[in-house]
């Protein structure tokens, strides 16, 4: 008797959990990125870098070519020294375009090293309001409260400051694969 009294609670119990639906969870709701990959891997920004790249490499062929000029340059503006009046106008004139010819490659790879730094450092800054505008879009859509960012790489060994100082900068140590959106965000950047 026991036994069929349980079986009659328990049977309409487990139906009535069994159709309802799934409670929303209290509180607000979560989502994770892997910010650096949205703002690095996106198609756009990956042309814009491969645009940075060819213009960086036919700088290099440049600063080669003007290296191996140089040196006949300079042959000529030695033998020039060599047949002026040391302390003239003209001998100071020559030796300093034979030190400017010298220095020249130095300072001008210096150059096109720190334009291709700010060339990329404007397609990233530009990227992440990209980044940005779509995590928005699709949080939003999704009713999304909150998106972090992650880390999915692993933290640099190389030296203790840049092990502490990268440990520091990831606030997001565990996430549930659930959570994170960025493929369907970088699928929206790739639209």
């Amino acid at each position: 008797m026991r036994a069929s009294w349980l079986t009659a609670i328990a049977i309409p119990v487990a139906a009535l959990l069994g159709s309802a639906a799934p409670a929303r969870r209290e509180g607000p709701t979560v989502a994770v990125v892997d910010l650096v990959r949205l703002i690095v891997s996106n198609r756009w920004a990956v042309d814009e870098n491969k645009k940075n790249e060819e213009w960086f490499r036919q700088k290099s062929a440049e600063l080669e070519a003007l290296r191996n000029d140089g040196p006949d340059a300079m042959s000529k503006l030695r033998a020039r020294l060599d047949a002026l009046q040391p302390g003239s106008d003209e001998y100071v004139e020559t030796e300093l375009q034979l030190r400017r010819l010298g220095e020249q490659p130095k300072a001008l790879q210096l150059v096109y090293e720190n334009a291709l730094d700010a060339r990329v450092a404007q397609i990233f800054a530009q990227s992440y309001g990209r980044v940005a505008r779509a995590i928005d879009a699709y949080a939003k859509e999704r009713q999304i409260d909150l998106v972090l960012q992650y880390r999915s790489e692993a933290v640099p060994a190389t030296s203790r400051a840049e092990v502490v100082g990268e440990i520091v900068r990831r606030t997001v140590v565990a996430w549930s694969s659930e959570l994170d959106i960025t493929e369907a965000v970088l699928t929206i950047l790739d639209r």
